[in-house]
């Protein structure tokens, strides 16, 4: 299931019209929970993605070690760190589901008016939502738009500068055969064709941002 789904199924009041549970009213990290999203919440985003990281490096280190548990033929310890590994993957992988969440919520607006930011989103984290927004776009589950503008940003932020996210998200728009326009930090999506993607813009600029 897509991760914007559950956000897309809940009414005005903020109800669960599925049956998806709602991420926001479940207090499972009591230490970081913030009751009202408001401009706290990119705080509590980062503490969320700070709490995904302590717990990746959790994984790594107990797979490392069950490895070398059970390569030296202690194999009762090599289950229990392996279990204790795989736990703290699923916790690394509430905690930036949850951050996506927040995300997600802070620009629902602006998403059902046909603009998404991908700020703050890792790679394949933003391919869901591009590929869960334009779908709810296609079936008419939001407004009706005849474009999706994504914000992509230059990657200017990215490890070493070199955007991850941009190039990430046009293979995608190729791969599924949309057209779509390039501009600065910002790739804009016709949602009226499903023609093979003809990039427009300056050549020389796409060589460089993308």
């Amino acid at each position: 299931m897509g991760i914007v789904k559950s956000i897309f199924q809940r009414d005005a009041s903020g109800d669960d019209t599925g049956n998806e549970k709602q991420v926001l009213t479940v207090n499972r990290y009591p230490q970081y929970q913030i009751s009202d999203p408001s401009p706290s919440t990119n705080a509590h985003i980062e503490r969320l993605r700070a709490k995904a990281n302590d717990h990746r490096q959790q994984y790594r280190d107990l797979s490392g070690r069950a490895k070398e548990a059970y390569e030296t033929g202690y194999k009762a310890a090599a289950h229990t760190l392996s279990q204790q590994a795989h736990a703290n993957k699923k916790d690394m992988e509430d905690a930036n589901r949850e951050a996506v969440d927040l995300l997600i919520q802070q620009q629902q607006e602006s998403i059902n008016q046909g603009e998404v930011d991908l700020h703050g989103f890792y790679v394949d984290e933003a391919i869901d939502c591009v590929r869960d927004v334009l779908n709810q776009h296609r079936q008419g589950d939001l407004s009706a738009r005849h474009q999706l503008t994504i914000i992509t940003g230059k990657g200017l932020h990215s490890t070493d500068g070199v955007a991850k996210i941009r190039p990430a998200v046009i293979g995608y728009l190729m791969k599924h055969k949309y057209t779509y326009t390039l501009s600065p930090g910002v790739i804009t999506v016709d949602l009226q064709t499903d023609a093979r993607p003809r990039p427009a813009g300056n050549e020389q600029e796409c060589c460089v941002i993308c």
